[in-house]
């Protein structure tokens, strides 16, 4: 019975860790790149606002600035992927996303 319960816990715990929120589609406005991180201005519907794609120590930064350069050079839409409960509509500096996905 007490593996049971374990199980069940360890599963509930684990479905929440995936829980995310997506933002988008957003046009890229711009990109700003700092000593310690890159930052990128989206634009959606009605409101527009600045949202950290990483630090320069994690490995998945310059991967999210190149896919980030690529669709403001090209017009193209991208969805940004945050942890579960995040608030697309302001702007945060420290959360980094999760994802980025470039698309038409």
């Amino acid at each position: 019975m007490k593996q049971l319960i374990s199980t069940v816990a360890l599963l509930l715990l684990a479905s929440e860790s995936y829980a995310t929120v997506d933002c988008g589609p957003l046009k890229v406005t711009a990109i700003q790149v700092q000593k310690a991180d890159v930052l990128v201005q989206v634009q959606g519907e009605s409101w527009e606002t600045w949202k950290s794609l990483g630090l320069h120590s994690e490995s998945s930064t310059s991967s999210f600035q190149s896919v980030a350069q690529q669709a403001m050079a090209t017009g193209d839409s991208v969805i940004l992927r945050f942890p579960d409960g995040y608030d697309c509509m302001i702007s945060d500096y420290t959360q980094s996303a999760q994802m980025i996905r470039i698309y038409k």
